[in-house]
């Protein structure tokens, strides 16, 4: 049973990032030849997740606290073979909370699905990008950046597009696709940020689809004022390209 007290604390600590660089080298290392510690992971993460997101985070708690109270309990018994029945026991408890939060969580959703979250997903259309050179070439240029853009591969493309922001921070293709590739890695302060230089250039190119964007992106962060207050402008302008689909989007909040 201690065993078990152990792994759940340690892949906790590990969870929340409070293990020394060595400990967290000799955890990772471990998950490799450790299919068991893995599958723990696996479920901790499934199991906690799962919780949190409905608002039962005390039921962690209160599972811990059992699971400690049987080991105390069990410490006691001079019987190995009962021990191990009621750690199997124990196992399978573990194991059947997943199963149970598994099974009410899809419907926890379906009664409290935030509205904002499904406009997002409604009204977001990912962007395709920029015709460019199929290059091959390491070295950092548009064309580069743009294909990893297009191959989805956000991370990287943020790393070319602010690399060459470096020498042009009032570029509005580059602010406007780093600004992407943060909305994508789900950093959407840092994708307010650029939207809104863009905005200050009234004979951009792209201050129209920056202005739909920043509008999404407020609700990503919860900014449900200042998003109104931007889609309310779109819809007013019957020559921007956003208008119908802002016009949409104030009648689904109006809801």
């Amino acid at each position: 049973m201690e065993d078990i007290l152990k792994h759940v604390e340690l892949i906790e600590a590990y969870v929340e990032g409070r293990l020394s660089k060595q400990e967290k080298q000799d955890f990772e290392a471990k998950l490799i030849t450790d299919t068991e510690l893995a599958e723990e992971l696996k479920l901790y993460k499934t199991l906690v997740a799962g919780i949190k997101d409905s608002g039962l985070e005390k039921d962690k708690n209160n599972l811990k606290e059992e699971l400690k109270e049987v080991d105390n309990n069990l410490d006691k018994k001079s019987s190995h073979g009962t021990k191990t029945i009621i750690l199997k026991r124990i196992k399978w408890y573990y194991y059947a909370a997943a199963c149970v939060l598994l099974l009410i969580i899809p419907l926890y959703f379906i009664v409290t699905e935030n509205p904002t979250e499904k406009l997002l997903s409604n009204y977001y259309e990912k962007d395709k990008g920029l015709p460019v050179l199929m290059s091959g070439s390491k070295n950092i240029s548009l064309d580069n950046a743009m294909n990893l853009y297009k191959q989805e591969k956000y991370k990287e493309a943020k790393q070319a597009f602010n690399e060459l922001l470096k020498d042009k921070p009032m570029n509005d293709t580059l602010n406007y696709y780093s600004a992407l590739s943060s909305f994508e890695l789900e950093k959407y302060n840092k994708a307010i940020k650029q939207f809104t230089i863009i905005l200050q250039n009234d004979t951009s190119v792209f201050k129209e689809k920056a202005e739909y964007y920043l509008g999404l992106t407020y609700f990503a962060v919860d900014k449900i004022q200042q998003a109104k207050e931007l889609f309310n402008k779109i819809a007013a302008n019957p020559s921007h390209r956003y208008q119908e689909k802002a016009q949409d989007i104030l009648r689904e909040l109006d809801k």
